[in-house]
């Protein structure tokens, strides 16, 4: 029985040695372990990092070099050439437009009943020839003026007009106008012919002229 008693105490301080040698060598990995983290390149790591490839030395860019020019530039002529001027072009006037009026008319020369004056008359009438009365007629002169209507001169028609001068029982003479308008008092009686010019004399052959308004189609 003491055999097996120191046998025991023998077997028991074998694992005591082992149990210390097992918790060194822990130790030990666990300093290992913290010093690789700490120093990845250390040689006892089993992994280490790449070793990163050394950065080429930047090589300086040569400046090259600026060449002489061979060709010498013209010297100026004294005389500087100058371009030659483009003409400027003048436009040609536009020419006014022309007014087309509604009537037109035409003047007729006679002799009047009498020589002891100057007649102006006609009539007024449409496209067909239908005589138009009402209409306003205009008779002017340096220093005289009058208006008469279309209607009111039955010698020469539904549309007839008359205006008789005299000067001294003699025709009168002189430039008159005779312009027809259209019967509107709101707008004061537009015109709606030209001016037709008459030139008295002292023939009492043509002492009495016949202006006839037209209305155009």
């Amino acid at each position: 029985m003491r055999r097996e008693g120191a046998e025991g105490r023998v077997t028991h301080r074998a694992l005591n040695l082992l149990t210390i040698m097992t918790l060194a060598a822990t130790g030990v990995m666990l300093l290992g372990f913290v010093a690789i983290a700490l120093r990845p390149d250390l040689p006892i790591n089993p992994y280490p990092p790449p070793t990163p490839s050394p950065t080429p030395a930047a090589t300086a860019t040569p400046t090259p070099a600026m060449a002489t020019p061979t060709t010498i530039p013209p010297t100026p002529s004294a005389t500087p050439v100058r371009p030659t001027p483009t003409p400027y072009v003048v436009a040609t006037p536009t020419p006014p437009l022309t007014l087309t009026w509604p009537f037109t008319a035409e003047v007729e020369w006679r002799a009047a009943p009498t020589c002891q004056g100057s007649i102006l008359a006609g009539t007024v009438s449409d496209p067909e020839g239908v005589p138009l009365p009402g209409y306003p007629v205009h008779i002017w002169s340096s220093g005289t003026e009058t208006v008469t209507y279309s209607g009111t001169a039955a010698r020469y028609g539904l549309s007839g007009w008359q205006v008789t001068f005299s000067a001294a029982g003699q025709p009168v003479t002189g430039t008159w106008y005779v312009q027809l308008h259209q019967y509107d008092y709101v707008r004061h009686h537009p015109p709606v012919s030209p001016i037709i010019r008459v030139e008295f004399t002292t023939d009492c052959q043509q002492n009495e002229a016949r202006v006839r308004f037209h209305q155009r189609k």
